[in-house]
């Protein structure tokens, strides 16, 4: 009998360090960084801050949504958009949901660290959203940061040798970005989903190692990333990440 209790008492703590565990492991379920990032010019011919860009308020509808139906998870959103310059290098315009107040500026390297730093904590996500030149800036980001990026979407993306009138004769402005490595950014990206559309003489095109959503889109290539549609597909593919 004294045996017997031995036993069942050794197997009630063996139970509760394992309801221990369990209960530790749901509470510290990752933080989300989602970073959205225009395309040229998108701050706006007044240089508006990038809470005056045309992405910044589906960007942020969009992520109101995610903690309103994921309330166990942190976001923490980063929007920036671009005046002039060509990416990597150039400046961007941004602000963070932590301190919407003030807004820094980081060009693509310095975008990089600045991120680095804020997925330091806990295992967070990496979520990264680009349009356009954007896009372009995005599949670098996921080329250059430490951590693994949980997903990439390029929205049209568009690389720098589109610009000027070489790029127009040369077909830069109507494909995607050559000039990255896609295979050590699918490596290094979970999801990889690139959105884009043919019907606007300035478009992107398909990429062999992401999943391709060809849009049956008849708008200029500068609205696509405020489409529905386009916020739709991003939508499935991010809920089934987060669950």
């Amino acid at each position: 009998m004294v045996r017997y209790r031995f036993q069942n008492s050794r197997m009630k703590s063996l139970l509760v360090g394992l309801f221990f565990l369990v209960s530790m492991t749901a509470v510290a379920a990752p933080d989300l960084l989602m970073v959205a990032m225009g395309g040229h010019t998108s701050c706006g011919l007044g240089e508006l801050p990038p809470i005056g860009s045309k992405l910044y308020r589906p960007f942020t509808e969009w992520v109101s949504a995610l903690r309103r139906d994921f309330p166990d998870r942190k976001f923490r959103q980063l929007t920036l958009c671009f005046n002039e310059g060509l990416p990597p290098d150039a400046d961007m315009v941004g602000i963070d949901s932590e301190d919407p107040r003030t807004v820094f500026v980081e060009d693509g390297h310095g975008l990089v660290k600045r991120i680095d730093d804020l997925a330091k904590s806990r295992q967070t996500q990496v979520i990264l959203l680009g349009h356009s030149y954007g896009g372009y800036l995005a599949m670098f980001l996921a080329a250059n940061l430490q951590r693994k990026v949980e997903g990439l979407f390029s929205i049209d993306p568009i690389g720098p040798n589109c610009e000027g009138a070489g790029g127009l004769f040369s077909g830069a402005c109507e494909e995607a970005p050559t000039d990255l490595n896609n295979k050590a950014i699918r490596e290094r990206t979970r999801v990889w989903v690139n959105i884009y559309q043919t019907q606007d003489w300035l478009h992107s095109s398909e990429i062999a190692e992401a999943e391709n959503i060809l849009m049956s889109y008849r708008g200029p290539h500068n609205q696509i990333h405020i489409d529905p549609k386009t916020w739709h597909a991003i939508d499935l593919h991010v809920r089934n990440l987060v669950r």
